[in-house]
C-alpha cells in the first residue's frame, strides 16, 4: 500500500496497530515512527496510536507514555490537537483508579 502513494502516511499509521499486535520491538517501532513523522509530523491519529503503543498496557510503561506525550505536545505548533496528549497519557495511567466516575459525569 505504501508504494501506491508514497506521500500518504495512512498505511504507516495503520501499521502502528500491527506493531502492537505483533509485538514490534521498541527499535522497530521507532523506525516506523520516523517514517511517519517524516511524512506527517503532527498527524493526530498517528500520535494517539503511537501513544497506545507506549502505554503500560501494551509495549511500554507509564513513564514512556508520559514522555512520548509530553515531547509530542511540546513540539506541536500552537493550536494543535497534540496538546491533549499528556491528558490522554495521564488518563491511561490512572483510569483504573477512577472507577465509574472516570467515564460518566456526576
Amino acid at each position: 500500500m505504501v508504494a501506491l502513494c508514497p506521500g500518504d502516511p495512512t498505511p504507516l499509521v495503520a501499521e502502528l496497530w500491527t506493531a502492537l499486535g505483533l509485538r514490534y520491538s521498541h527499535a522497530e517501532t521507532d523506525a516506523l515512527w520516523s517514517q511517519i513523522t517524516e511524512l506527517a509530523p503532527y498527524h493526530f491519529e498517528a500520535h494517539t496510536s503511537a501513544l497506545q503503543y507506549w502505554t503500560a498496557k501494551w509495549r511500554g510503561s507509564h513513564q514512556l507514555a508520559r514522555e512520548f506525550a509530553e515531547k509530542s505536545a511540546a513540539g506541536a505548533p500552537p493550536g494543535s490537537l497534540l496538546a491533549v496528549l499528556p491528558v490522554i497519557a495521564w488518563y491511561e495511567s490512572h483510569k483504573d483508579e477512577l472507577g465509574p466516575a472516570g467515564y460518566c459525569p456526576p
